[in-house]
């Protein structure tokens, strides 16, 4: 039994070893909202506004972009 288990034991380790990710895309995503005052023919208004941005990482071989 122990035959068994301490090289299976061992596989495990090593395949969780290699187990991180060595690349990929990681995309953020910002909401702003806001509101906007303008001024018309002497009249103030205010209009909400909604801003999105969107960020895009990514990594590979200890690189990012």
């Amino acid at each position: 039994m122990k035959k068994i288990i301490i090289p299976l034991s061992i596989v495990i380790l090593i395949s969780a070893a290699q187990a991180q990710q060595k690349s990929g895309t990681v995309i953020y995503e910002r909401v702003s909202q806001f509101t906007r005052r303008f001024n018309i023919n002497g009249v103030e208004n205010e209009a909400p506004q909604i801003k999105n941005d969107k960020f895009e990482l990514s990594f590979g071989n200890n690189q990012s972009l």
